[in-house]
């Protein structure tokens, strides 16, 4: 009996030894450049496959290119269990981009289509700013009405002035690094400040801003400089795998 289990530990052990994470996996320990070495395998293996669009779009640093995969994702696989992930990268990168009505074109799918997405709450309030900045309050309003009384934890409030400018962009000019991760928005300092120093501790660099929404002051926290949008969203993607933060990406060349 001895010899026979010592013969299948043999074959059993180096088994074990040998296992490899998964992409999903180092996705979500937020080991991106590891993810990105078994990515050829996963297109390879399942090339067709709905989870292999959204790791590729998800671990592609441009972002253009990346947004091709999420719409492809979308496109044939709108009832996958990552569409509505894949809708989510879109209307934050189109939103971040400043393309706010295909970003509204595109949030307004996730609590329509998706209701039940984790997504849903973080969607509706892209999407009111979305048509508040476009000049459409009254119809935000009327879209947080419906909402409200489907999720009644909504905490989304519309300012009272009826139109918002958009903010105008910027020309190219010198690289600077002019963009910075947004990780929380609070109606009180002191909790800015303790988010602050939990980042801090965690080795981030951390700064604290501020803006007025509907005669309110909102203290918020950024975490990081970058020179382009694509830089501030890898490091934004690796805070929500390693923390589950959720997050914007601010251009600081466009505040006021």
């Amino acid at each position: 009996m001895k010899v026979l289990l010592l013969t299948l530990s043999v074959f059993i052990i180096p088994s074990i030894s040998i296992a490899q994470p998964t992409v999903e996996q180092l996705v979500q320990a937020g080991e991106f450049n590891k993810a990105r070495q078994l990515l050829p395998e996963l297109v390879k293996n399942k090339p067709d496959d709905a989870s292999t669009l959204y790791f590729q779009g998800l671990l592609e640093k441009k972002g253009e290119k990346a947004l091709e995969f999420f719409e492809t994702l979308y496109t044939k696989y709108p009832k996958s269990n990552y569409a509505d992930d894949a809708l989510m990268q879109i209307g934050e990168y189109r939103y971040a981009r400043g393309l706010y009505v295909s970003a509204e074109r595109t949030l307004l799918k996730i609590p329509r289509q998706y209701p039940d997405s984790e997504h849903v709450r973080r969607a509706i309030t892209l999407l009111m700013q979305s048509m508040i900045v476009t000049g459409k309050a009254d119809t935000a309003r009327m879209y947080l009405d419906v909402f409200q009384k489907r999720w009644d934890d909504l905490e989304f409030e519309l300012p009272d002035v009826e139109t918002v400018k958009a903010p105008k962009s910027k020309k190219p000019g010198k690289s600077k690094e002019e963009f910075t991760i947004q990780i929380g928005a609070f109606g009180s300092k002191d909790n800015a400040k303790r988010q602050r120093e939990v980042f801090k501790q965690r080795g981030y660099k951390v700064a604290l801003g501020k803006k007025k929404v509907a005669g309110k002051t909102l203290h918020l926290v950024w975490v990081g400089a970058y020179r382009t949008h694509d830089d501030a969203l890898a490091e934004a993607r690796v805070l929500k795998a390693k923390f589950g933060v959720n997050y914007g990406i601010i251009d600081k060349s466009k505040i006021n």
